[in-house]
Parts: C-alpha cells; sequence; structure tokens
C-alpha cells in the first residue's frame, strides 16, 4: 500500500516531535558536569571585566575552577584559543579534571589535523 504524501509528513514530524522530547529530557537528566568535561553553553561563561579579574585573582591563587571558567571563557567566547589553552593548563595542574579532557581534545586534534596526517590522507 503506498502511503500518501501527507500521511508521510503527519508520520516524520511525529518522529521528529518524539526525537526533540527525547533528546531534552535525556538532556536534562544528563546535566552538565564542569568536573566531568562536559561542554557548557556559551551563554553561561559571558564575563563582564570585573568577573573577569576576579576569576584570574582565584585562579593565580590556586583555584582550579576559576582557571577552567576562563579557559572556556577564552576557547568559546571569545574565540582566544591560546589564552584559553593556557588557563586549561592552568586548571589541569590544579588538578580539574575537565581542564585535563579539554587538553587531551586539543592534542587529539592538532594530532589528527596536523599536516602529516593530512597529507597522509591523501
Amino acid at each position: 500500500m503506498k502511503m500518501k504524501p501527507f500521511h508521510a509528513l503527519l508520520a516524520l514530524l511525529l518522529v521528529l516531535g518524539l526525537g526533540f522530547i527525547i533528546f531534552k529530557k535525556i538532556r536534562k537528566t544528563n546535566a552538565p558536569d564542569s568536573h566531568a568535561g562536559a561542554r557548557p553553553s556559551v551563554v553561561e561563561f559571558d564575563l563582564n571585566d570585573a568577573e573577569r579579574k576576579t576569576l584570574m585573582d582565584q585562579a593565580e591563587a590556586g583555584n582550579a575552577d576559576a582557571a577552567y571558567k576562563l579557559a572556556l571563557y577564552y576557547e568559546m567566547l571569545r574565540l582566544d584559543y591560546t589564552k584559553g589553552e593556557h588557563w586549561f593548563a592552568k586548571a589541569a595542574v590544579l588538578g580539574h579534571a575537565g581542564a585535563k579532557k579539554w587538553l587531551d581534545d586539543i592534542a587529539d586534534r592538532r594530532h589528527r589535523f596536523s599536516p602529516e596526517n593530512l597529507g597522509a590522507a591523501k
């Protein structure tokens, strides 16, 4: 039996709607944990000058979470990857598991997208 275009569209919308509901439910139950290396929203890390200065002072004093937040700010919002990597390294040295995960990911991307590896893929 051939499906009518209307019924096919209706079935597609139903599947997409259910998928969206399931995705939202999964996302709520798996709330990001900064120590697990989850990728938080960019909006969470929009800092004003005073907040950035406070985090820098705390990070320099040995606060791993402050260094991690600065790293995310530079990496995700400012797109200053050099400063982001600096603060990830600082947080990792201070024992932050999420920062260590980010540094592993950065190293992996550098390796995979190095000129030697890209040339070898041809």
